[in-house]
């Protein structure tokens, strides 16, 4: 099993005890913080052990994004759940293939580690603003 492989485990046995404290809407902004640091660090790992420890974070972060954005999408009303699901399929594969050809494209103009380090700054800037904006625009009527 691969380090990430192990990061994914642990996060999805570990969503099952922290939905009961905290919103999935914050559990998948902090996922991304965390997939982002991963992310941010790896291309800076001078050794083999490192880099696999890099890749346990992001692990860990993937899933908890995932798993809650996943939870999001199903809290839906029942007469939308199979319209909300279906669109965050199809918005899921439209925006990573657009984000495969961007750092590539990236990746050419200013190198691998600072593509890296763009897409792991711009996932914690968006982990980060969501938390933010959650609590600014909190609500009484929003359980989420």
């Amino acid at each position: 099993m691969s380090f990430m492989g192990v990061g994914m485990l642990i996060g999805a046995i570990a969503q099952n005890y922290l939905k009961r404290y905290f919103p999935c809407t914050q559990l998948s902004a902090t996922g991304a913080i965390v997939a982002g640091l991963g992310i941010v660090t790896l291309p800076w790992m001078p050794s083999l052990p490192l880099c696999m420890a890099c890749t346990w974070v992001l692990g860990l972060g993937f899933v908890t994004v995932q798993a809650n954005a996943q939870a999001i999408l199903q809290s839906a009303p029942e007469q939308l759940r199979g319209r909300a699901l279906s669109m965050g399929q199809a918005v899921s594969g439209s925006i990573t293939f657009l984000a495969a050809a961007l750092m590539g494209i990236l990746a050419n103009q200013i190198g691998t580690q600072a593509t890296l380090m763009v897409s792991g700054l711009a996932a914690i800037i968006i982990g980060v603003s969501i938390i933010w904006l959650k609590s600014r625009f909190k609500s009484d009527n929003n359980p989420e």
